[in-house]
């Protein structure tokens, strides 16, 4: 198990990390389902994971 600095990790090692909250990009390329969102008012709230994680997406999630 990989717990600190100093120490290169071997490959399968388990890593233990804590955090608020979790980003996971598994590929692929997503769409607004637009039968679902139209005149929906959350429509114009809805961002997709992998504009997120694009910088310009990134940017525009901060100005929210």
């Amino acid at each position: 198990m990989y717990r600190g600095k100093g120490r290169s990790r071997d490959k399968g090692d388990e890593i233990v990390l804590c955090a608020k909250k979790l980003v996971m990009a598994t590929g692929g390329k997503q769409r607004l389902p637009v039968e679902f969102f139209s005149g929906s008012k959350v429509a114009d709230k809805v961002m997709l994971s992998d504009y997120v994680l694009t910088t310009e997406g990134c940017a525009e999630l901060k100005k929210r």
